[in-house]
């Protein structure tokens, strides 16, 4: 599936599932989105960025990756 987006499209990821969140999100990045992000812990935000870096996103492109820290003690309702 090719995404097809431009400066008014915003792609935020919410699975929890690093390999279909990294899939998006490597796309993502490349295209003009004015908002890229993902659900993230700390602990996981680092890792994930050193994924995307691997699969040749560069630090300009990794830059654009925005997220909401997500702690274990909070509960997100992500359907309002």
């Amino acid at each position: 599936m090719e995404m097809k987006l431009d400066e008014r499209c915003a792609v935020i990821t919410l699975t929890h599932d690093q390999k279909l969140d990294d899939l998006a999100l490597m796309e993502a990045l490349k295209m003009p989105a004015f908002y890229v992000g993902a659900l993230r812990s700390r602990r996981n935000n680092a890792a994930r960025r050193k994924r995307l870096k691997e699969f040749d996103l560069n630090d300009e492109e990794l830059a654009h990756l925005q997220g909401s820290n997500v702690h274990s003690s909070q509960s997100i309702n992500v359907s309002d």
